[in-house]
């Protein structure tokens, strides 16, 4: 097979159109010519990813963490700086209507490097090494690429330098974004007190079983600021670690919001002031009650201004930023943190609170549009199971996604009839967001410190386009400690990260699975924690 050619400056910047971050090309094992960005009838087709078929022969081989492919994976990725290592379906989005409705999009392992530290002459004779490797053990499908990602945590970060109100688990009044602020549900903005501009998510309520004790799991990397040292922490009266809700760049985006509601309706106010209709006077007096309800939600959220006045709770107890394993030896990230919630702060007693998720007024016919847009061909009703409240617009979550569920995953006829698990969550800066769970395990590149270690991440990507050309993003920075659930309401991990190709959006999100979790937890901290 001929040694591929360099490829132009067009090809680097170009290869990936299509995908949210827009990585750069650095090689590929494949000497099949590029010939530019694919169009379809004056329609522009981009590249996508899709999820594996879990019958694929490389996902028993990569999945298996001791298995010998995976370790001689990584031996020939050990000269160069990658971050991350992605099995997924990439090929060319179809344009519904067009001529190629179904591309194919063949199996390929993404090889992540840090932007800028790997030559072309370096990476091919890597990629092509990797593909060797992948023939050694009889996978003869699949190629290898490699192109310029960077990890990112989901917290947004810091910002350069009245009455306590409590969260209440009562219905949402509109405009939602602003009202669920002051809720007790989950997927909203926290932040820790001394760096109130550093923003992740409420993730999960957690019990220690036999007392009344409600905890919150976030990220460890929520609840410190990168400034912190990396080092265990657990709580002390003499220097709490307190976590406020909301974020202080959230509550300022909730004020801006809502100020602009107000002069739209005294903007409505004046024009129909003087008119002697009835249609403008209903206007006017709709206007008015709408100036009154938006002033008065302004005044709550301005009572919210003072940090200390959103304190919700303070850290019990957080490990340092480590690799953890589970009893079969697969390699995990730790980045958890515990919070302990203030009954003062919350209007129902907390021995009371549930895993229940805030989704918005739009969450059950969006979630129901998704599912069935990704399970087209088979019955998706079989499929979802979420009961919605329509009052606070929220799922209450029970259960969780185990390694079984693959095996009755429903088939993704509209993906070339590969299984897919749909999952969503609601993080508190993309609000309610569905994607499709990939069944290969990725294995990301951490840095933390001076210590270099590598985990397994469930591998999670966005939601397919309306037109069916591409995917968008799972997640964005602001989301880190959501909890990623299924549309049968049972929850499957936490999320933590994903891969930067650049521009700040992320072509694949990373979560860790709730039962590694758990067990960790219970091991690490010493308290018997169950899910609320």
């Amino acid at each position: 097979m001929p040694r591929p050619s360099p490829p132009s400056d067009e090809e680097v910047r170009c290869y990936y159109v299509g995908l949210p971050g827009k990585p750069r090309l650095v090689a590929r094992s494949s000497s099949d010519s590029w010939t530019g960005p694919q169009t379809d009838l004056g329609w522009t087709r981009g590249k996508t990813l899709d999820p594996v078929d879990p019958q694929h022969p490389i996902v028993a081989l990569w999945n298996d963490s001791a298995g010998r492919l995976r370790q001689d994976f990584l031996e020939a990725l050990d000269r160069i700086q990658w971050v991350a290592i992605d099995i997924l379906r990439l090929g060319y989005q179809n344009v519904r209507g067009t001529l190629d409705e179904t591309p194919l999009n063949p199996v390929t392992v993404l090889v992540s490097v840090a932007p800028n530290t790997t030559t072309w002459n370096v990476g091919v004779d890597v990629v092509l090494r990797c593909r060797d490797i992948l023939r050694q053990h009889g996978i003869h499908d699949v190629e290898v690429e490699m192109k310029e990602s960077k990890i990112s945590q989901c917290n947004l970060g810091a910002k350069p330098v009245q009455e306590p109100q409590k969260l209440t688990s009562g219905p949402v009044a509109q405009p939602e974004e602003s009202n669920a602020l002051f809720s007790e549900f989950l997927g909203l903005s926290i932040a820790p007190l001394d760096s109130p501009y550093h923003e992740g998510t409420k993730g999960l309520y957690l019990r220690i079983r036999g007392t009344t004790r409600k905890l919150l799991l976030t990220c460890r990397h929520v609840a410190f600021a990168g400034s912190d040292d990396n080092k265990d922490f657990f709580h002390s009266g003499d220097a709490p670690r307190a976590i406020i809700q909301p974020g202080t760049g959230t509550l300022e985006e909730a004020r801006r919001l809502v100020q602009a509601d107000i002069r739209l309706s005294e903007r409505d106010m004046e024009t129909n002031r003087d008119l002697p209709w009835a249609s403008a006077i209903r206007e006017f007096d709709k206007a008015a009650a709408e100036k009154v309800a938006g002033e008065a939600l302004e005044q709550r959220l301005s009572a919210l201004e003072e940090p200390s006045n959103r304190t919700i709770g303070h850290v019990l107890f957080s490990p340092k930023i480590s690799e953890g394993r589970s009893p079969s030896g697969e390699k995990r990230c730790r980045d958890w943190a515990l919070v302990e919630l203030n009954q003062e702060k919350h209007v129902s007693v907390l021995a009371t609170l549930t895993n229940r998720v805030f989704c918005g007024m739009t969450g059950k016919n969006d979630t129901w549009r998704v599912t069935k847009a990704e399970l087209e061909g088979c019955n998706p009703a079989q499929h979802y199971n979420l009961q919605f409240d329509d009052q606070t617009h929220t799922v209450e979550l029970r259960g969780t996604v185990t390694k079984d569920t693959v095996a009755t995953l429903p088939t993704e006829s509209a993906s070339l009839q590969d299984p897919a698990l749909v999952v969503a969550l609601y993080g508190s800066t993309t609000g309610l967001s569905v994607g499709v769970a990939n069944e290969v395990k990725s294995v990301k590149r951490n840095l933390i410190g001076g210590t270099t270690f590598v985990s397994e991440e469930w591998c999670i990507l966005g939601v397919k386009w309306r037109s069916g050309s591409g995917r968008g993003v799972f997640s964005e920075r602001g989301d880190s400690g959501s909890c990623v659930w299924d549309m049968d309401g049972r929850i499957g991990g936490m999320l933590t990260g994903g891969l930067d190709g650049g521009n700040g959006s992320f072509d694949v999100s990373y979560a860790t699975p709730i039962e590694w979790l758990l067990q960790d937890i219970r091991e690490q901290s010493g308290l018997d924690v169950e899910l609320a």
